[in-house]
């Protein structure tokens, strides 16, 4: 059967990174018919380990790079000894992502069976990618936040770093007898949550933290309540689908849109509007809020050059806050309220609020 121009591209584009057994699982192409053609071509396997940040930003191999690095927040850790990085996953997951995963390294993969399901382990001891990964706070990542990881993603891929977080340890939840449609992205009960907060105040959406205790376990979790709310977060981490991830929490995602009252994608201002409205002070947020705009927009003005530094400035300008307003936020939660009632009232945001938690004024 005759090579096409896309095949040949492919091995160009693949083989070189990946390898003969990962184009042989991509391509309707045997093993003895691919040795033939890069042989011909003159095409040659990096016969090294892929180092993952050596190639962060190739953007042949950076959306999975991204991908797997929000998954190993998640669900992986480091070890001292021998210099190793794991992910532990259940089996039908580990399953479905082995491509991706094994696209980014020579991983060794160890099957064992846990309190309720099987679970695999992909492991790696690579000296270099240990300190790496220790120099971006994976060994405190149970209580510190995810900025250093994603100060090293081009911002253009964080989106895989979410989906990868969301894979690993998020879940949307329907309930539609109760006409409850959420997500939860849970960790440990010291988790710091500002990088995930700062996302979802950027996008607009509303949520809920809980730190939950019981005699058995502690933890934490960000809620997003409403399919709405759930809809724009989905949008966020799932545009440009190429199916990178599970689909299982893909199709969920879907199912929780059929119930959105946000179907249309709006039409948007034009630039010199919308670069109007930032000269003018407004945030990405207040834009959002004013016209009903969902997390598209975040997006939609990186195509022009200096809007969305711009609008960043002026979420970055926000007045600090008083300390009149700090003790009314204190006692507002000390006497119950929800975190909307609190902004409703105060005009404050939820990150505001979650960070005065955390620091335990209170």
């Amino acid at each position: 059967m005759k090579w096409s121009k896309e095949e040949i591209k492919y091995l160009r584009d693949y083989y070189t990174v990946s390898g003969l057994s990962y184009c042989n699982e991509k391509m309707n192409r045997t093993k003895i018919a691919i040795k033939n053609k890069v042989s011909k071509l003159g095409i040659k396997y990096r016969n090294k380990k892929l180092k993952l940040f050596n190639n962060i930003n190739d953007d042949k191999i950076s959306k999975e790079i991204s991908y797997i690095l929000g998954f190993l927040w998640s669900d992986g850790y480091i070890v001292e000894k021998n210099y190793t990085t794991k992910l532990s996953i259940i089996e039908e997951d580990a399953i479905e992502i082995k491509n991706i995963i094994l696209f980014t390294d020579d991983w060794n993969i160890y099957e064992y069976s846990g309190k309720n399901r099987k679970q695999i382990t992909y492991s790696l001891g690579n000296k270099d990618l240990y300190f790496l990964l220790k120099d971006l706070d994976f060994d405190k990542k149970s209580y510190v936040s995810a900025d250093k990881v994603l100060e090293t993603i081009p911002e253009k891929y964080h989106y895989y770093f979410f989906r990868g977080l969301s894979d690993g340890d998020g879940c949307f939840y329907i309930n539609k007898k109760h006409y409850l449609y959420q997500y939860i992205l849970s960790s440990t009960h010291e988790q710091d949550w500002t990088y995930f907060t700062q996302l979802l105040d950027n996008l607009g959406i509303e949520y809920r933290y809980e730190q939950i205790k019981s005699d058995k376990s502690k933890s934490s979790q960000i809620r997003i309540v409403g399919s709405n709310n759930v809809k724009i977060f989905g949008d966020y981490i799932y545009q440009n689908y190429d199916t990178i991830g599970l689909k299982r929490k893909y199709d969920k995602y879907r199912e929780i849109c059929s119930f959105s009252t946000n179907k249309m994608n709006p039409v948007y201002h034009t630039e010199q509007e919308l670069f109007n409205m930032a000269k003018s002070g407004m945030s990405i947020r207040d834009v959002m809020n004013k016209y009903n705009y969902t997390s598209g927009l975040y997006e939609y003005i990186k195509k022009y050059n200096g809007l969305k530094e711009l609008f960043d400035k002026n979420s970055n300008q926000s007045k600090p806050l008083s300390d009149d307003k700090k003790d009314k936020i204190i006692q507002m939660i000390k006497d119950g309220y929800s975190y909307k009632d609190i902004t409703d009232k105060l005009g404050v945001k939820k990150g505001v609020i979650y960070n005065i938690k955390k620091l335990k004024f209170i």
